[in-house]
């Protein structure tokens, strides 16, 4: 018999197992059969033994359990052949489901029920009450109602953030046809022009832009809160966003845009930091609470922190005290 092995298969090869027996007209020598004979007696004791003790024990009857098939509502019929006449159905967002028919999108409830015709080129998905659609190749925005909130205007679009959302115009500048970002609210106003080479969506009330080829942060009037001077830049998470200045290592900075080495998210309304190898704490505001001192430590809980100076840990309230 021949084993065989694909090339996907350990170790690549192939491998031949042959069985061999004696020849049909050879005697089986007497010892042989003495050996089967031993065999048999052996294997007889052993059953009978088996036998007794299963005898003697009580072993309860194994009861398998029954399989009920759940009972379909109407309801949920009336759902499932409703939703049947679409060629998709996506996840649903705030309670609305992206749903094709012959090509085109439209959006569906919980119910199945159609809510908004399927009649845009593609759609994305709810968020903060809206959702972007598309059509010959222009971007805007509806409402849950099917209402138009921003019409299809612009040549992408994103999801709102913070009541603000991402949008991008193709302009021509200097003979040449460049892509420029802004953000527009719900009313469908322009707060932010569409100016910058690249951006990104709002996140703790500023968004990243980019400028002549650097970074900065804008919040939502529009006004330059951070320079643009970043190579990369990200947007805020717990009140601070990661950069990166030419050939340096990225680091964090602050809302106010002050640099620092590493960070705690806020707690209590205090924030570690860390600058040159030690740790301290900032306010909301960024004002530094409590000098850089520390080798460790860890963020506010009931108004006390842990922290830890060479091989000594205890514990400091917002003041910086030392809790005896």
């Amino acid at each position: 018999m021949t084993q065989q092995f694909d090339e996907k298969s350990k170790g690549g090869f192939g491998r031949k197992i042959k069985f061999t027996r004696d020849a049909d007209d050879q005697e089986p020598q007497k010892g042989k059969y003495e050996d089967i004979l031993k065999s048999v007696v052996v294997t007889g004791f052993i059953l009978a033994a088996l036998i007794a003790l299963i005898t003697q024990v009580n072993i309860p009857e194994t009861k398998r359990p029954t399989i009920t098939k759940k009972k379909v509502s109407e309801t949920e019929k009336e759902r499932i052949r409703r939703l049947k006449q679409y060629s998709s159905v996506g996840y649903f967002h705030e309670g609305y489901a992206r749903a094709e028919k012959n090509g085109k999108y439209g959006f569906v409830d919980e119910n199945g029920k159609e809510v908004i015709p399927p009649k845009y080129e593609w759609v994305g998905k709810f968020k903060e009450g809206v959702v972007r659609v598309f059509n010959n190749n222009k971007a805007g925005y509806i409402e849950k109602a099917g209402k138009v909130v921003i019409p299809e205007k612009y040549d992408d679009a994103w999801e709102f953030s913070e009541g603000l959302a991402k949008v991008m115009l193709v302009k021509n500048i200097n003979d040449k046809t460049v892509a420029r970002y802004g953000f527009v609210n719900k009313k469908g106003q322009e707060v932010v022009t569409a100016q910058y080479e690249d951006a990104q969506s709002f996140h703790g009330g500023l968004a990243a832009v980019r400028k002549g080829g650097k970074w900065g942060y804008v919040n939502q009037l529009g006004k330059v809160i951070i320079p643009f001077k970043y190579n990369q830049a990200n947007s805020f998470i717990d009140g601070f966003a990661m950069v990166s200045v030419g050939d340096e290592n990225p680091h964090f900075i602050s809302r106010q845009g002050d640099k620092y080495d590493d960070f705690r998210a806020y707690e209590e309304g205090m924030a570690a930091v860390r600058k040159n190898g030690k740790w301290g704490f900032i306010d909301e505001q960024g004002k530094l609470m409590i000098p850089y001192r520390y080798d460790e430590v860890r963020s506010f809980k009931k108004g006390w922190a842990q922290v830890r100076t060479g091989k000594k840990k205890y514990y400091i309230n917002k003041e910086g005290k030392r809790l005896k």
